[in-house]
């Protein structure tokens, strides 16, 4: 079964997403629907590319695609503006044109620097994302943001660049281990938390299934997460309101933490400690209910999370590394909180809620 969600925005901009089993093997017909010209540069990852770059690749010139593979190592240090200027001096030294498009096949990493890549490459040229991890499928495919990390922060720079196709081909899940899958979670949970108590309540009783990859399980959460984020983003493309604001909750904590790991701590593993720490500071808010964010700890504890960190950060720590997140104003930290289950927090108009550093310092001690 494929099922195709058609997202849209403003000045007729539009596109699809492909969800399904062997949906990859459709890939030439899909670009070509999608108006793509005939000249295609493949951005992966080293892993990725080992075990899948040659069935895409012959797949695309098969159908007359002029294919160029461009390769990076895998990990997230290499989402990089150094890693991001050695491939664009590829692209330049083969004289890809205007025409061309990337095709970014790999997991959130790649995504976010090809998708990069090509929101600036000759002012501008076309991509599609085609993720191969969880992660990058429920989330990161999905809704144009694009970017590097830099030693001041994660995806400080960056873009907002929409894709032109995304196909999610669920059998590359099939290779992925337990801790890339956990990363999926995370995001699959968020989504349920921020939106939607009935998905959340599925979750609940299905996170078994979810865990051992049942394949009707998986397709339905699929498609119910990229429906939500669909929704959040149609609305609120570049962030100019607060509401696309919402798909950062546990992203505020989790970044920071991640980024003071020196990225050793999985992206999953960061926001699902984000969302626990996030989710105390609203009850300590009294924007939460205590009930909703023991179901919340409940459900990430079995997703298979830990409810502490290995890593010990002071909370001080913590705090000063968020002081360079892109949602704060004034230097004041900003954060999306959660008011319920499916239901997010709003102060004076908006989703984005001030947090001083004291109150944050205050609930990570309790994860101590």
């Amino acid at each position: 079964m494929t099922t195709t969600l058609n997202l849209r925005f403003s000045g007729g901009r539009q596109y699809d997403v492909v969800i399904g089993h062997g949906v990859i093997n459709n890939i030439s017909q899909l670009a070509r629907h999608a108006g793509l010209g005939h000249e295609c540069v493949i951005i992966s990852d080293s892993n990725v590319a080992k075990l899948y770059s040659k069935q895409v690749k012959s797949r695309l010139q098969s159908a007359r695609f002029d294919v160029l593979l461009l390769t990076f190592p895998s990990g997230e240090r290499n989402k990089s503006r150094a890693v991001k200027q050695h491939l664009e001096d590829q692209m330049l030294r083969q004289r890809i044109s205007r025409q061309a498009f990337v095709a970014a096949f790999g997991g959130g990493v790649t995504g976010d620097l090809a998708g990069f890549i090509a929101a600036t490459y000759l002012r501008g040229i076309p991509y599609i994302q085609l993720p191969t991890s969880l992660l990058a499928m429920v989330d990161s495919s999905v809704g144009g943001k694009v970017g590097v990390d830099t030693p001041y922060g994660k995806n400080l720079v960056g873009a907002f660049w929409q894709p032109r196709l995304v196909v999610a081909d669920i059998d590359f899940l099939k290779t992925l281990p337990e801790h890339e899958l956990l990363n999926g979670f995370a995001e699959i949970i968020k989504h349920a938390t921020i939106a939607d108590e009935q998905f959340f309540r599925f979750l609940e009783k299905g996170m078994e299934k979810l865990r051992h990859m049942e394949p009707k399980t998986v397709e339905s959460v699929l498609a119910t997460n990229i429906e939500i984020k669909k929704n959040i983003v149609q609305e609120d493309e570049r962030e100019r309101s607060s509401r696309r604001s919402l798909l950062n909750f546990g992203h505020t904590i989790g970044h920071a933490v991640e980024q003071l790991s020196q990225y050793k701590m999985s992206h999953g593993q960061s926001v699902a400690f984000g969302m626990r720490v996030e989710s105390l500071i609203a009850v300590q808010m009294g924007l939460l209910e205590k009930e909703d964010e023991q179901r919340l700890s409940a459900l990430l504890d079995s997703a298979g999370f830990p409810a502490s960190l290995k890593n010990s950060f002071s909370p001080d720590s913590v705090a000063k590394m968020m002081l360079s997140d892109k949602k704060n104003v004034d230097g004041h930290i900003r954060m999306a909180l959660p008011a319920g289950i499916g239901r997010m927090a709003k102060k004076n108009g908006s989703h984005t809620i001030s947090v001083s550093p004291s109150q944050i310092e205050a609930a990570l001690k309790a994860f101590k």
